[in-house]
């Protein structure tokens, strides 16, 4: 396939509401915090690992993050800062054409960001290259401090993500990628240089349609958790989506108690997105509470989108001979 990013299933997300929800189930030594005001980026000291393998997640410019689809259309990364426990395998909330089961601690918006950036740095590395950098640097790009305090932190979110157990099913082709967001991780305690292993597993996920999400635009909605999420999402899909307020609700796993103040929440985090180039425009129908999210796609979705409509048009003119008897 073209490394579209779009895969098939977004057809089962129409101009209406189709978009049916899944049915839910010893202190160390602490450093003076660092802050990066001014402070300019660096390029990741990658050290490429050799290995026979040379299957490889797919390469994107630096510019943007290739993510899975399937792991943005749902409740796999919420919005919620509140983490729960899934001691079970628990059924979390997503669009037809996925089935998501989770096991373990919750992962929300502030795991997605560091798992994005991790399969950045690993998407020149073969499947099972062990793909290594420094802990500082990323903390660096994430825009967090590098006191002892954020390197602990970093700790338990690498644990978390290698710790979760993720199912994630295609209903069309009845395929399962079922393991950890991480396969495995070495850390030197002296240095606190990583290095993560991603399982040639992940394959099926890439395979199946992702998509290229704009660094930049993510970063200037800083802590906005629902923001974040409404661009990821809607980022995945080529044409724009009518889906109701409550849909929303459910599908980022808000924990608002009142949805009074999830619409509030929504409006704002709607307007940001617009404010920073994620969006062109959005509106809610006041009788049908049907938010509409415009948006310009990728170069790859633009294409996506012409070949879907040069198929009507042949099928339309196919019939139309038809009719006449030619």
């Amino acid at each position: 396939m073209d490394h579209t990013e779009i895969s098939d299933t977004q057809d089962l997300l129409d101009q209406s509401e189709t978009a049916a929800l899944a049915p839910a189930e010893e202190e160390p030594k602490v450093r003076k915090a660092r802050t990066n005001k001014g402070r300019k980026s660096k390029p990741f000291s990658i050290i490429a690992a050799s290995a026979d393998d040379p299957m490889q997640l797919n390469f994107w410019p630096d510019e943007v993050r290739g993510i899975p689809n399937a792991a943005l259309r749902g409740s796999l990364f919420s919005i919620s800062q509140e983490r729960s426990m899934c001691k079970k395998r628990t059924q979390l909330r997503t669009v037809e054409g996925y089935k998501i089961m989770f096991k373990g601690e919750r992962f929300n918006q502030r795991d997605l960001d560091l798992w994005e950036l991790l399969l950045h740095v690993a998407r020149q590395q073969p499947y099972g290259a062990r793909v290594q950098f420094v802990a500082s640097e990323i903390l660096r790009e994430l825009d967090r401090g590098t006191g002892g305090a954020d390197y602990e932190e970093l700790k338990e979110d690498m644990a978390r993500l290698q710790s979760g157990v993720v199912e994630i099913t295609y209903t069309d082709t009845n395929k399962t990628f079922s393991g950890s967001l991480i396969h495995n991780f070495l850390r030197d305690e002296d240095t606190q240089r990583y290095a993560v292993v991603f399982d040639q597993e992940m394959r099926l996920l890439y395979e199946s349609g992702y998509s290229h999400m704009d660094r930049v635009q993510r970063k200037k909605l800083k802590n906005n958790m629902l923001a974040k999420w409404l661009m990821y999402f809607y980022g995945t899909h080529a044409a724009p989506l009518r889906l109701k307020v409550a849909t929303l609700y459910e599908l980022c796993d808000s924990k608002s108690a009142r949805m009074t103040d999830f619409r509030k929440a929504l409006r704002v985090a709607l307007d940001k997105c617009v404010e920073v180039g994620a969006f062109t425009s959005w509106s809610i129908d006041p009788e049908s509470d049907l938010v509409t999210v415009r948006r310009k796609g990728t170069a790859s979705q633009q294409r996506h989108l012409a070949k879907k409509q040069a198929i009507k048009g042949d099928e339309a003119f196919a019939g139309k001979d038809d009719d006449f008897g030619f």
